[in-house]
């Protein structure tokens, strides 16, 4: 234990521990002991008589943490054996989520609470906070939108209940969500589906690699509407800005005894689709105004 002497009037009793932590002991003004509430220990005299006598970590004994380096306690971000800390205009270390330079950061609000490390340090990677999981990259900033990780597309929202119902950055899971018109399907551990998908009644298709779309298409992952080759079958997944079938959007049509639908290069098409959902085309004509040449066109 040693004194540090804030003033003619006022010494303190302090002592650093094996960590290397300093804290006071004793508080003394003109040789009486004084309470060590907050009023008295996180004042700026004080503070400033600590970060004069200590370089390192103070924690007061109200619970809030300081670091002094060079006379002065440290402001903004600071990092101290391999850990980011933030610490606010007064100096106090902060804990839990904070907005900082136009990101959201989480810094762990006991030690090794909510993964290992210490408190006050910043996360980084995935975080399960209130019930829903985050992402922070390497830099310790909340990701929005999509991000790929360990072979899978995940999505977090872009706003609070954007798209679906959540705060700020969530994980979409287990949900149907529209995004720029465009549908996709995530499983119950937030991974984006792909390929086949049976959802109620209904079957849909999530763009892969089976009909030609690569893991880092910006076409990875959207529900099929129209006519699609899969394997060796075409199918037609419900698109109403084409031909409206009584059934949901991007689902799987079967047992349609006649239809016609417009492909991308104008030509009519003209066929029945079975129960498994294969289309079999039975005549096309062009938009000129030609008459309908039946040809047999149907995959066996």
């Amino acid at each position: 234990m040693r004194e540090v002497e804030v003033d003619s009037d006022l010494c303190l009793t302090v002592q650093v521990d094996e960590g290397g932590t300093l804290q006071i002991q004793e508080a003394e003004l003109e040789g009486e002991a004084l309470p060590l509430d907050a009023e008295i220990i996180e004042s700026r005299e004080v503070l400033i008589a600590l970060a004069a006598a200590h370089n390192g970590w103070y924690k007061s004994n109200s619970g809030d943490w300081y670091y002094f380096v060079n006379g002065k306690w440290t402001v903004g971000w600071k990092a101290v054996d391999g850990y980011w800390y933030l610490f606010d205009n007064a100096g106090r270390m902060l804990k839990g989520w904070q907005s900082n330079g136009g990101n959201w950061y989480y810094l762990r609000t006991a030690t090794n609470v909510p993964n290992a490390g210490p408190e006050g340090s910043m996360v980084v990677g995935w975080l399960s906070n209130g019930g829903y999981w985050y992402k922070l990259n390497d830099s310790g900033a909340m990701m929005r939108g999509f991000h790929a990780d360990g072979g899978y597309w995940y999505y977090f929202r872009t706003a609070n209940n954007v798209p679906v119902g959540g705060p700020d950055g969530a994980m979409v899971a287990n949900c149907w969500i529209e995004i720029a018109g465009e549908c996709y399907a995530f499983q119950p551990g937030g991974q984006m589906r792909t390929g086949w998908f049976d959802d109620g009644d209904h079957r849909y298709f999530l763009a892969n690699s089976e009909i030609g779309i690569g893991f880092n298409s910006a076409d990875y992952g959207k529900m099929v509407r129209g006519l699609c080759k899969i394997g060796l079958y075409e199918y037609f997944f419900n698109d109403p800005a084409n031909i409206i079938f009584f059934a949901p959007d991007g689902a799987m049509i079967r047992n349609n005894p006649y239809f016609q639908f417009l492909t991308p290069d104008g030509i009519i098409v003209a066929g029945i689709i079975d129960g498994n959902g294969h289309v079999h085309r039975t005549g096309i004509k062009s938009l000129n105004g030609d008459a309908p040449e039946m040809v047999d066109t149907r995959i066996e």
